[in-house]
Protein backbone atom coordinates (compact mmCIF):
# COMPACT_ATOMS: atom_id res chain seq x y z
CA UNK A 1 0.00 0.00 0.00
CA UNK A 2 1.36 2.78 -1.04
CA UNK A 3 1.74 6.32 1.02
CA UNK A 4 -1.11 7.84 -1.21
CA UNK A 5 -3.12 5.10 -1.20
CA UNK A 6 -3.13 5.11 2.97
CA UNK A 7 -5.56 6.48 5.35
CA UNK A 8 -4.40 8.85 7.39
CA UNK A 9 -2.19 8.87 10.16
CA UNK A 10 -3.76 6.99 13.50
CA UNK A 11 -6.42 5.32 11.33
CA UNK A 12 -7.46 2.01 12.24
CA UNK A 13 -6.10 -1.31 10.49
CA UNK A 14 -9.55 -2.45 9.32
CA UNK A 15 -12.87 -1.36 9.66
CA UNK A 16 -15.93 -3.92 9.72
CA UNK A 17 -18.49 -2.77 8.40
CA UNK A 18 -22.30 -3.57 9.14
CA UNK A 19 -25.36 -2.48 7.64
CA UNK A 20 -28.45 -3.34 10.23
CA UNK A 21 -31.93 -2.59 9.87
CA UNK A 22 -34.70 -4.09 12.73
CA UNK A 23 -32.17 -6.65 13.84
CA UNK A 24 -32.06 -6.09 17.69
CA UNK A 25 -32.20 -9.62 18.41
CA UNK A 26 -29.56 -10.86 16.15
CA UNK A 27 -26.78 -8.39 16.32
CA UNK A 28 -25.78 -8.88 19.51
CA UNK A 29 -23.85 -12.35 18.81
CA UNK A 30 -22.95 -10.73 14.83
CA UNK A 31 -21.19 -8.27 16.87
CA UNK A 32 -19.34 -10.50 19.32
CA UNK A 33 -18.64 -12.92 17.34
CA UNK A 34 -16.05 -10.08 15.53
CA UNK A 35 -15.28 -9.39 19.05
CA UNK A 36 -14.34 -12.88 19.40
CA UNK A 37 -11.64 -12.74 16.58
CA UNK A 38 -8.14 -14.24 17.13
CA UNK A 39 -7.03 -11.66 14.94
CA UNK A 40 -5.66 -8.87 17.14
CA UNK A 41 -4.62 -5.96 15.09
CA UNK A 42 -6.05 -2.33 15.46
CA UNK A 43 -10.36 -2.39 14.24
CA UNK A 44 -13.05 -0.07 14.35
CA UNK A 45 -16.92 -1.93 14.35
CA UNK A 46 -18.88 0.56 11.95
CA UNK A 47 -22.59 -0.31 12.25
CA UNK A 48 -25.23 1.92 10.08
CA UNK A 49 -28.59 1.53 11.60
CA UNK A 50 -30.45 2.13 8.82
CA UNK A 51 -33.37 3.41 10.74
CA UNK A 52 -34.94 0.83 12.52
CA UNK A 53 -38.07 1.07 14.14
CA UNK A 54 -37.07 -2.46 16.92
CA UNK A 55 -34.35 -2.02 19.33
CA UNK A 56 -31.06 -2.04 17.17
CA UNK A 57 -29.86 0.96 18.29
CA UNK A 58 -30.29 0.35 21.86
CA UNK A 59 -28.44 -2.83 21.39
CA UNK A 60 -25.72 -1.62 19.88
CA UNK A 61 -24.98 1.57 22.17
CA UNK A 62 -25.23 -0.95 24.88
CA UNK A 63 -22.03 -2.90 23.20
CA UNK A 64 -20.60 0.50 22.25
CA UNK A 65 -20.61 2.03 25.85
CA UNK A 66 -18.35 -1.15 26.77
CA UNK A 67 -16.19 -1.43 23.88
CA UNK A 68 -14.75 1.90 22.04
CA UNK A 69 -13.99 0.21 19.11
CA UNK A 70 -18.05 0.13 18.06
CA UNK A 71 -18.86 3.53 16.29
CA UNK A 72 -22.44 3.56 15.89
CA UNK A 73 -24.74 5.73 13.40
CA UNK A 74 -28.35 5.60 12.93
CA UNK A 75 -30.04 7.00 9.97
CA UNK A 76 -32.53 9.26 9.91
CA UNK A 77 -34.93 6.52 7.77
CA UNK A 78 -34.97 3.05 5.99
CA UNK A 79 -33.29 3.76 3.15
CA UNK A 80 -32.01 0.32 2.28
CA UNK A 81 -29.11 -1.93 2.49
CA UNK A 82 -27.19 -0.52 -0.99
CA UNK A 83 -27.56 2.65 0.90
CA UNK A 84 -26.63 1.87 4.05
CA UNK A 85 -23.92 0.08 2.66
CA UNK A 86 -22.21 3.22 0.76
CA UNK A 87 -22.67 5.14 3.94
CA UNK A 88 -20.76 2.95 5.65
CA UNK A 89 -17.85 3.17 2.83
CA UNK A 90 -18.04 6.55 2.70
CA UNK A 91 -17.28 6.84 6.77
CA UNK A 92 -15.35 4.11 6.80
CA UNK A 93 -11.70 4.94 8.12
CA UNK A 94 -9.34 1.87 7.96
CA UNK A 95 -6.52 0.78 6.00
CA UNK A 96 -8.68 -2.65 4.96
CA UNK A 97 -12.31 -3.67 5.05
CA UNK A 98 -14.17 -6.13 5.68
CA UNK A 99 -18.43 -6.58 5.36
CA UNK A 100 -20.47 -8.37 7.93
CA UNK A 101 -24.28 -8.44 7.75
CA UNK A 102 -26.11 -7.95 11.52
CA UNK A 103 -27.49 -11.65 11.30
CA UNK A 104 -24.61 -14.00 10.42
CA UNK A 105 -21.57 -14.94 12.30
CA UNK A 106 -17.95 -15.29 11.95
CA UNK A 107 -15.88 -18.23 13.09
CA UNK A 108 -13.19 -16.76 15.60
CA UNK A 109 -9.83 -17.37 13.07
CA UNK A 110 -11.95 -15.57 10.24
CA UNK A 111 -9.85 -12.32 9.88
CA UNK A 112 -6.68 -14.27 10.78
CA UNK A 113 -7.00 -16.94 7.98
CA UNK A 114 -8.14 -14.23 5.61
CA UNK A 115 -5.36 -11.64 6.21
CA UNK A 116 -2.23 -14.25 6.24
CA UNK A 117 -3.80 -15.25 2.85
CA UNK A 118 -4.72 -11.97 1.11
CA UNK A 119 -1.32 -10.77 2.11
CA UNK A 120 0.03 -14.08 0.59
CA UNK A 121 -1.75 -12.64 -2.51
CA UNK A 122 -0.49 -9.56 -2.57
CA UNK A 123 3.28 -10.89 -2.84
CA UNK A 124 2.07 -13.66 -5.62
CA UNK A 125 0.09 -11.26 -7.93
CA UNK A 126 2.06 -7.88 -7.34
CA UNK A 127 -0.97 -5.75 -6.82
CA UNK A 128 -3.85 -5.40 -3.77
CA UNK A 129 -6.87 -5.16 -6.12
CA UNK A 130 -7.79 -8.21 -5.09
CA UNK A 131 -10.20 -9.86 -2.49
CA UNK A 132 -10.49 -12.47 -0.39
CA UNK A 133 -13.60 -14.72 0.24
CA UNK A 134 -13.98 -18.34 2.34
CA UNK A 135 -16.20 -21.08 2.46
CA UNK A 136 -19.33 -20.57 4.54
CA UNK A 137 -22.81 -22.89 5.66
CA UNK A 138 -25.78 -21.53 4.75
CA UNK A 139 -28.86 -21.91 7.37
CA UNK A 140 -32.08 -21.67 5.20
CA UNK A 141 -35.49 -21.99 5.62
CA UNK A 142 -37.20 -24.92 5.48
CA UNK A 143 -38.31 -26.56 2.96
CA UNK A 144 -34.92 -25.64 1.81
CA UNK A 145 -31.88 -27.73 3.25
CA UNK A 146 -28.85 -26.20 4.68
CA UNK A 147 -25.46 -25.95 2.23
CA UNK A 148 -22.00 -25.55 2.63
CA UNK A 149 -20.70 -23.06 0.07
CA UNK A 150 -17.38 -23.27 -1.73
CA UNK A 151 -16.80 -20.62 -3.81
CA UNK A 152 -15.13 -21.24 -7.41
CA UNK A 153 -11.98 -19.91 -8.07
CA UNK A 154 -10.58 -21.65 -10.42
CA UNK A 155 -10.80 -20.87 -14.29
CA UNK A 156 -12.87 -17.58 -15.94
CA UNK A 157 -13.80 -16.56 -12.33
CA UNK A 158 -16.73 -13.53 -14.05
CA UNK A 159 -18.19 -16.57 -15.88
CA UNK A 160 -18.48 -18.53 -12.50
CA UNK A 161 -20.34 -15.85 -10.57
CA UNK A 162 -22.51 -15.36 -13.25
CA UNK A 163 -23.62 -19.37 -13.34
CA UNK A 164 -23.61 -18.67 -9.08
CA UNK A 165 -20.66 -21.01 -8.85
CA UNK A 166 -19.00 -18.04 -7.35
CA UNK A 167 -21.33 -16.41 -5.04
CA UNK A 168 -21.28 -12.63 -4.17
CA UNK A 169 -21.42 -12.59 -0.65
CA UNK A 170 -20.66 -9.54 0.88
CA UNK A 171 -19.49 -10.84 4.60
CA UNK A 172 -17.03 -13.40 3.05
CA UNK A 173 -14.92 -10.16 2.10
CA UNK A 174 -11.63 -8.66 3.18
CA UNK A 175 -9.61 -6.14 1.32
CA UNK A 176 -7.58 -3.01 1.24
CA UNK A 177 -9.65 -0.23 1.61
CA UNK A 178 -9.17 1.15 -2.34
CA UNK A 179 -9.84 -2.48 -3.87
CA UNK A 180 -13.55 -2.15 -1.76
CA UNK A 181 -14.16 0.78 -2.97
CA UNK A 182 -12.95 0.45 -6.69
CA UNK A 183 -16.15 -0.61 -7.92
CA UNK A 184 -17.86 2.41 -6.83
CA UNK A 185 -21.03 2.94 -5.03
CA UNK A 186 -23.45 0.09 -4.97
CA UNK A 187 -26.67 0.38 -6.95
CA UNK A 188 -29.71 1.73 -5.02
CA UNK A 189 -31.95 1.15 -7.80
CA UNK A 190 -31.41 -2.84 -6.34
CA UNK A 191 -33.96 -4.28 -2.94
CA UNK A 192 -31.70 -6.85 -3.21
CA UNK A 193 -28.81 -8.62 -5.12
CA UNK A 194 -26.78 -5.55 -4.73
CA UNK A 195 -23.79 -7.79 -3.85
CA UNK A 196 -23.54 -9.83 -7.33
CA UNK A 197 -23.73 -6.46 -9.10
CA UNK A 198 -20.80 -4.82 -7.03
CA UNK A 199 -18.92 -8.14 -7.30
CA UNK A 200 -19.94 -8.12 -10.89
CA UNK A 201 -18.28 -4.64 -11.58
CA UNK A 202 -15.19 -5.79 -9.75
CA UNK A 203 -14.29 -8.66 -11.56
CA UNK A 204 -15.33 -7.27 -14.79
CA UNK A 205 -12.75 -4.34 -14.02
CA UNK A 206 -9.89 -6.98 -13.75
CA UNK A 207 -9.95 -7.28 -9.78
CA UNK A 208 -9.03 -10.71 -8.60
CA UNK A 209 -10.65 -13.05 -5.84
CA UNK A 210 -8.19 -15.51 -3.26
CA UNK A 211 -10.08 -17.65 -1.31
CA UNK A 212 -9.11 -19.80 2.40
CA UNK A 213 -8.83 -23.17 2.47
CA UNK A 214 -12.22 -24.52 1.00
CA UNK A 215 -12.71 -27.21 3.97
CA UNK A 216 -12.62 -24.03 6.42
CA UNK A 217 -16.17 -22.70 6.49
CA UNK A 218 -15.00 -18.96 8.69
CA UNK A 219 -18.83 -17.78 8.27
CA UNK A 220 -22.22 -18.81 8.65
CA UNK A 221 -24.83 -17.43 7.16
CA UNK A 222 -28.36 -17.42 8.14
CA UNK A 223 -30.82 -17.29 5.51
CA UNK A 224 -33.46 -18.49 7.51
CA UNK A 225 -36.24 -15.98 6.92
CA UNK A 226 -39.02 -15.81 4.93
CA UNK A 227 -39.03 -11.91 4.33
CA UNK A 228 -37.32 -11.70 0.88
CA UNK A 229 -39.90 -12.01 -1.45
CA UNK A 230 -39.37 -14.28 -4.31
CA UNK A 231 -40.88 -11.71 -6.68
CA UNK A 232 -38.10 -8.64 -5.52
CA UNK A 233 -35.24 -11.71 -6.56
CA UNK A 234 -36.84 -12.34 -10.12
CA UNK A 235 -37.29 -8.14 -10.51
CA UNK A 236 -33.58 -7.97 -9.60
CA UNK A 237 -32.02 -10.48 -11.64
CA UNK A 238 -33.69 -9.56 -14.70
CA UNK A 239 -32.40 -6.04 -14.33
CA UNK A 240 -28.49 -7.33 -13.64
CA UNK A 241 -29.23 -9.10 -16.82
CA UNK A 242 -29.66 -5.98 -18.89
CA UNK A 243 -27.16 -3.89 -16.71
CA UNK A 244 -24.16 -6.52 -17.55
CA UNK A 245 -25.68 -7.62 -20.90
CA UNK A 246 -22.57 -7.15 -22.41
CA UNK A 247 -20.89 -9.62 -19.89
CA UNK A 248 -22.90 -12.24 -20.59
CA UNK A 249 -22.89 -11.65 -24.47
CA UNK A 250 -19.12 -12.34 -24.71
CA UNK A 251 -19.57 -15.99 -23.45
CA UNK A 252 -22.24 -17.21 -26.30
CA UNK A 253 -26.09 -17.78 -26.80
CA UNK A 254 -25.92 -21.26 -24.96
CA UNK A 255 -23.72 -19.66 -21.92
CA UNK A 256 -26.96 -16.93 -21.98
CA UNK A 257 -29.55 -19.33 -21.73
CA UNK A 258 -27.20 -21.23 -19.02
CA UNK A 259 -27.58 -17.98 -17.31
CA UNK A 260 -31.10 -17.78 -17.30
CA UNK A 261 -32.01 -21.24 -16.56
CA UNK A 262 -29.82 -20.29 -13.38
CA UNK A 263 -31.09 -16.98 -12.23
CA UNK A 264 -34.83 -18.56 -12.76
CA UNK A 265 -33.94 -21.53 -10.16
CA UNK A 266 -32.52 -19.42 -7.97
CA UNK A 267 -35.72 -17.16 -7.72
CA UNK A 268 -37.63 -20.59 -7.83
CA UNK A 269 -35.79 -21.23 -4.28
CA UNK A 270 -37.04 -17.93 -3.00
CA UNK A 271 -40.53 -18.78 -4.37
CA UNK A 272 -40.10 -22.19 -2.15
CA UNK A 273 -39.47 -20.29 0.76
CA UNK A 274 -42.71 -17.86 0.29
CA UNK A 275 -44.89 -21.15 -0.09
CA UNK A 276 -45.79 -19.51 -3.55
CA UNK A 277 -46.21 -22.91 -5.41
CA UNK A 278 -47.95 -21.91 -8.53
CA UNK A 279 -44.65 -19.10 -9.38
CA UNK A 280 -42.44 -22.06 -8.52
CA UNK A 281 -44.40 -24.05 -11.21
CA UNK A 282 -44.25 -21.56 -13.67
CA UNK A 283 -40.55 -20.61 -13.23
CA UNK A 284 -39.63 -24.10 -13.15
CA UNK A 285 -41.76 -24.70 -16.99
CA UNK A 286 -39.54 -21.38 -17.99
CA UNK A 287 -36.39 -23.29 -17.39
CA UNK A 288 -37.36 -26.23 -19.16
CA UNK A 289 -38.31 -24.55 -22.26
CA UNK A 290 -35.04 -22.43 -21.99
CA UNK A 291 -33.00 -25.50 -21.45
CA UNK A 292 -33.81 -29.22 -20.21
CA UNK A 293 -30.41 -29.87 -19.44
CA UNK A 294 -29.38 -26.85 -17.27
CA UNK A 295 -32.98 -26.99 -15.50
CA UNK A 296 -31.97 -30.92 -14.74
CA UNK A 297 -28.27 -29.89 -13.54
CA UNK A 298 -29.40 -27.19 -11.54
CA UNK A 299 -32.56 -28.16 -10.54
CA UNK A 300 -31.11 -31.28 -9.15
CA UNK A 301 -29.06 -29.53 -6.53
CA UNK A 302 -32.17 -27.93 -5.66
CA UNK A 303 -34.88 -30.30 -5.35
CA UNK A 304 -32.81 -33.36 -3.73
CA UNK A 305 -31.92 -31.20 -0.67
CA UNK A 306 -36.07 -29.87 -0.77
CA UNK A 307 -36.64 -33.41 -0.90
CA UNK A 308 -34.23 -34.37 2.27
CA UNK A 309 -35.76 -31.61 4.01
CA UNK A 310 -39.28 -32.74 3.56
CA UNK A 311 -38.08 -36.16 4.69
CA UNK A 312 -36.30 -34.84 7.93
CA UNK A 313 -39.74 -32.80 8.50
CA UNK A 314 -42.04 -35.81 8.53
CA UNK A 315 -38.81 -38.44 10.65
CA UNK A 316 -39.38 -35.37 13.05
CA UNK A 317 -43.21 -35.54 13.07
CA UNK A 318 -43.95 -39.31 13.55
CA UNK A 319 -41.00 -38.70 16.48
CA UNK A 320 -43.57 -36.30 18.18
CA UNK A 321 -45.28 -37.96 21.19
CA UNK A 322 -49.10 -38.19 21.09
CA UNK A 323 -50.54 -35.08 22.95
Amino acid sequence: MTDKQRPPQNSPELTVGIPAYNAGRSIGPAIRSVQGQTWRGDMEILVYNDGSTDETAAVVAELAAQDPRIRLVNGLANRGRAFARNQILALAKGCYFAWHDADDEWHPDKLAEQFARLKKAFAELGHENVWCVCSCRINRAEPLADLEFVPALQGDQLKNLLLGELRAYSPTVLGAMESIKKPGEYDTGLSCMEDVDFFTRFLAAGGKIVSTPPDRLLFTYNRDKLEKNCFSVYEAAEYLRQKHRAAHERYGKAFVRREKVHKLLWASTFALQNRRWAVFGRWLAQSLLTSPFWTAYYGGKEFCGFCASLARKALRALKKPAA
